[in-house]
């Protein structure tokens, strides 16, 4: 078995080296893990990243799926949705940034699809201060994939809700 897992390894090493962008490499291993249903490859091969002590606000452990966190925000409008989806990928699953489809697959998985993510997003933006931002897009069509950040009044929002909630 280990021989097999050295020769795909080798084969994937070289398939994706020969990518020059790293962003098209980062692309494929995204569409291969999700393809295989894999949440986080080497997740079972690191540690578990510590939070920060003494940080202000809810914690990623607080929650153990989307659906509990979703089920205590209780988001109504589709950039709430958006929003809360968003802060699971960024402060619970520990993303940099994430993209709208990501945000809109965990919504999807609850019944709670967008039709227009973008246009969620877009939303949070124009709100003063903005609650999210885009960061990337790439392509140059209206359809390009586009990477969003929360900014941190878009999770002081969130982490409202929550508070709201638990009243």
């Amino acid at each position: 078995m280990p021989d097999n897992e050295l020769t795909v390894m080798q084969t994937v090493f070289e398939a994706l080296h020969g990518l020059e962008d790293e962003q098209a490499r980062a692309r494929v291993l995204s569409w291969v893990t999700d393809k295989l249903g894999m949440k986080n490859p080497s997740a079972a091969q690191t540690k578990p990243k510590q939070e920060p002590e003494n940080e202000p606000g809810v914690h990623n452990s607080e929650f153990a799926t989307f659906a509990d966190l979703f089920n205590a925000t209780s988001p109504n409008a589709n950039p709430e949705k958006a929003l809360v989806a968003g802060y699971w990928l960024q402060k619970c699953q520990g993303q940099e940034h994430f993209s709208g489809q990501a945000a809109n697959k965990e919504l999807q998985n609850l019944g709670h699809v967008i039709p227009n993510i973008t246009n969620a997003f877009s939303a949070l933006n124009d709100r003063k201060p903005a609650l999210a931002i885009q960061v990337k897009k790439s392509g140059k069509t209206k359809q390009a994939r586009k990477q969003y950040k929360l900014t941190q009044a878009g999770i002081d929002a969130v982490e409202a809700m929550l508070k709201q909630e638990a009243m």
